[in-house]
């Protein structure tokens, strides 16, 4: 979201440290809102847009970093934040649809789960007192699954 927003406003032709205050006064998280006018700081103070996203490992990748590098020695910063914004986007629902289709799978291992301890604590227990009742010999197989 801060790609695609700072992207939009730089294609704008709005300076990059008005950029920064316009899109930290639009984001709701107070850490979010303190990381990027510390960016918008360093800037100000004459780093490069890299070296000041570079101090903060933990919200830019070693990739974003380099991109946004690339983009300002080329001149091209606008356009390469589009860029970033789309691929970062395009993952964030690549990464969603994996989620999703991974929940169905989850879900039926779970209810087998549930289902293999509710037959293994309550029934099979019920069938040798049923087979003893009847004073025959449990299969060796049955065997093997009560002693489980």
């Amino acid at each position: 979201m801060f790609s695609r927003q700072l992207s939009t406003m730089l294609i704008a032709g709005i300076p990059m440290v008005q950029s920064f205050e316009i899109v930290a006064s639009g984001v709701d998280k107070p850490s979010v809102r303190k990381l990027i006018l510390a960016i918008k700081a360093d800037v100000e103070s004459g780093s490069s847009l890299y070296e000041a996203l570079a101090k903060h490992p933990l919200y830019f990748d070693d990739l974003y970093v380099n991109l946004v590098r690339a983009g300002e020695q080329a001149g091209a910063l606008d356009t390469l934040l589009d860029k970033i914004a789309t691929y970062k986007e395009k993952s964030e629902a690549t990464k969603k649809k994996v989620k999703k289709a991974l929940f169905y799978p989850a879900a039926v291992l779970s209810v087998a789960a549930i289902v293999t301890s509710v037959l293994m604590i309550f029934v099979i227990p019920e069938f040798q007192k049923l087979f003893k009742g009847f004073g025959a010999n449990l299969p060796a197989f049955t065997m093997v699954v009560i002693n489980i």
